[in-house]
């Protein structure tokens, strides 16, 4: 599921999710969320798992998507509460993440004060390290996350995997369910994120800021193996269940 309309973006996320699971490109059906606002929830069944990235066409303050400016929103919420109910392996981060919240009646708030723009360490509850998609990762790493709005709270029927100093809930999943949900971004490293920055930092940013804010991740902005790894664990332990 895309909610991305630069198709430049789109080619780059896919590409990503590819690259990190360990799969080729042909191996997803993708919906765009712009492109064909309406997607059959039954065609789910016909795949392994849903997969969600990001968005930079969200509106910046609004934390609930107008159904009348986003008529694909009550659809993706569909889709996501259908993948929860039913167990169906889920993976989603960033706007994906947001979505899932709302699908699954939690509450979404913008929080500029606490907002991340680039990377951070990231630490494990003791739920995460006793589930398989965290298998051989430490107790705490760096990620790449870029929000202003987060998750107040967990969803009900929830677990808390992950947090920052900055971030409460950085990682959720379905109590008994595969279903994971990232406020970071599992798919992206260095090289995708000062790609993503180039492209729409002044976003966030005025352009003085931008320039500086973007110079200083070239500089210092690690790479993410750990964070990385969660993708390809979700296809062999969760998906495959190696």
């Amino acid at each position: 599921m895309q909610m991305r309309k630069d198709k430049a973006t789109q080619e780059e996320e896919l590409a990503g999710f590819a690259r990190m699971m360990d799969l080729t490109k042909e191996q997803f059906l993708v919906w765009n969320v712009f492109e064909q606002p309406f997607f059959d929830v039954g065609q789910i069944n016909a795949c392994d798992a849903l997969i969600a990235g990001g968005s930079s066409d969200d509106p910046e303050k609004a934390t609930i998507l107008d159904p009348n400016e986003y008529p694909w929103i009550a659809n993706a919420k569909k889709l996501v509460r259908h993948c929860f109910e039913q167990s169906v392996p889920t993976f989603v981060s960033c706007m994906g993440f947001l979505v899932s919240l709302e699908a699954l009646e939690g509450r979404i708030i913008l929080d500029k004060e606490h907002m991340e723009e680039g990377y951070y360490p990231t630490h494990l509850t003791d739920a995460a390290r006793r589930d398989p998609l965290f298998r051989g990762l430490p107790p705490s790493f760096m990620v790449i996350s870029f929000h202003k709005k987060r998750a107040d709270g967990l969803p009900p029927g929830c677990v808390l995997l992950a947090y920052s100093d900055l971030c409460p809930v950085h990682a959720f999943q379905g109590v008994g369910k595969p279903f994971y949900a990232f406020q970071f971004h599992p798919e992206l490293d260095r090289t995708d994120l000062i790609s993503k920055l180039e492209r729409y930092i002044t976003r966030y940013f005025d352009d003085e800021k931008s320039k500086n804010v973007l110079q200083h991740i070239i500089d210092t902005c690690p790479e993410t193996p750990e964070s990385n790894k969660l993708a390809r664990n979700f296809i062999d332990f969760v998906v495959l269940g190696k």
